[in-house]
This record gives structure tokens, sequence and C-alpha cells, in this order.
């Protein structure tokens, strides 16, 4: 990971070079443009069919566009130069002979902020040895990923800076997908079909949201947009008065998606 970065960095001053290449652009600032021109497709989202977008992910996907500027903006921003992102890296796409690493598979890449290629990196990792996001052992792995960039900035900054990134990769895998497939009509796309709409639903998950019902859905825009969270409650269902307490030693709350965890 260390020499991958290295490399990453060296290639930075190349995007002109890169571009010219044929690399897609895909550097933040064209993020939000690139996000809705591809909600547009809505005949590759397959919305309401199977494998496709649920109405309800569609539209909260269309109400991420302040969120994701704000995203695109810090990254844009961070004094952390944008360039090659392999968007596929993992073990089964690197061979090691002699102590020396060759990755190959470089047909997702894309130029982007370089960070976003944990997205798959540690998904793959974690899923190879069975361990959550949160392992120590994928930390450590991170960590040594933005090592390189120490000269410049803090450990904790980069390590916002690339929570910043992998929420937003999963867009840069959608547009791969729909580059990938766009000599095939929508049609004929079969047990690839899900590919876009399965890698945009992702960006979703990496909001920290899932579908509860609208009324809870806008609450959750709303935090998102604003940064202010917010509850809603069916007067339907109240009796008495709401009012705003500790909690007491033993009290329980069950969340929206049915846990029930102890209070403090």
């Amino acid at each position: 990971l260390p020499a991958y970065a290295d490399l990453q960095m060296k290639l930075s001053p190349r995007v002109a070079e890169l571009t010219a290449a044929g690399v897609p652009d895909e550097r933040p600032h064209r993020i939000p443009e690139l996000f809705f021109g591809l909600l547009d497709k809505t005949d590759v989202l397959f919305v309401e069919e199977p494998d496709g977008l649920r109405p309800e992910e569609f539209a909260r996907l269309r109400q991420l566009g302040s969120a994701l500027a704000t995203r695109c903006d810090v990254l844009a921003h961070s004094g952390i130069a944008p360039t090659v992102d392999h968007s596929d890296l993992h073990d089964g796409n690197v061979f090691v002979q002699d102590g020396s690493y060759a990755v190959f598979d470089w047909g997702d890449a894309s130029l982007t902020h370089p960070f976003a290629s944990l997205l798959v990196t540690m998904s793959a990792l974690g899923a190879r040895y069975g361990v959550s996001s949160d392992a120590p052992v994928l930390q450590r792995l991170s960590d040594a990923y933005l090592e390189p960039w120490t000269g410049t900035h803090a450990g904790p900054a980069l390590v916002e800076l690339a929570a910043h990134a992998v929420a937003l990769a999963p867009i840069n895998r959608a547009l791969s997908w729909e580059r990938a497939l766009s000599a095939v009509p929508p049609a004929g796309r079969g047990e690839y079909r899900e590919a876009v709409p399965g890698w945009l639903r992702e960006r979703l998950r990496r909001s920290g949201l899932r579908p509860i019902s609208p009324v809870v859905d806008v609450t959750n825009f709303v935090m998102l947009e604003l940064g202010q969270p917010m509850h809603a409650y069916d007067r339907s269902q109240l009796s008495g008065e709401l009012g705003v307490r500790m909690a007491r030693p033993g009290e329980t709350l069950q969340l929206l998606d049915g846990r029930d965890i102890a209070l403090e």
C-alpha cells in the first residue's frame, strides 16, 4: 500500500498528460455534475425493476446535492492533488515476485482524489479475512497507506479526508461500470444489470442512512443538508406531553432498525 501511494504521488503532477491519454476525469470538483448526469440515465438504473433502484432510493440520491457538493469541496481544497485511482485495487489484481509488486487490470482507473482507492481495497481485505470495517488490522493498513502524506498533513486530518473520499468512491465505481457497459443495451446487461444501481445504493449506505418512511427520510435529508439532527413523531400515537431528560439506570431504547440498546 505505501508503494501504491508513492506511485499515486509521483503521478499527480502528470494529470494533464493522463487526461490527454484518455483517463476519465473524475476529480472532486467534477463529481456532482457526473453524478447527476448518471442519475439522468434512468434506463440503466432500472428504477422499480428487479436489481434496480427502488423509487425511494432514487429520490434519496436526488436529494444528496448539498451534502455531496460539501464533500467534494473539502477534497478539492484538501491540498492533496488528484491522481490516478486504480478503483479496483485488491490482492487479486497484484502480482508479487522477488519482493516486487505489479498491479494490473487498470481498466476501471480514473483521475480523482487518491484516497478513493481505499473503498475497494479495505472492503476486499475485510471480506477476505472476515473482519468488520473498523477492525484494528484494517485501520493499521489504512494508516500505512496514508503515511506517505504525513509530511504535509496531520494524521487525523488524513483520516477525515479518507472518510470523505471513501464516501464518494461508490460514485466513481458506478461511473466506471457505466463506461464498461456503455456499448451494451440496458436490456442485454444480464448479470451486470445491477452493477450501476448497486454502487449508487452503496453510496446511500455510506451516508449512514436507510429508507424508513417518507417523514423520517425527510428529517434525515435535513440532517445531511444542514447538519441539524431531527426526529419526527406520529401525533396520533402520542399521549401527554413530550419531555427531555437523562436516561435512568437499566433503561433501554428500541431503534428504528429493531435493535435494543442499553442507555447510560
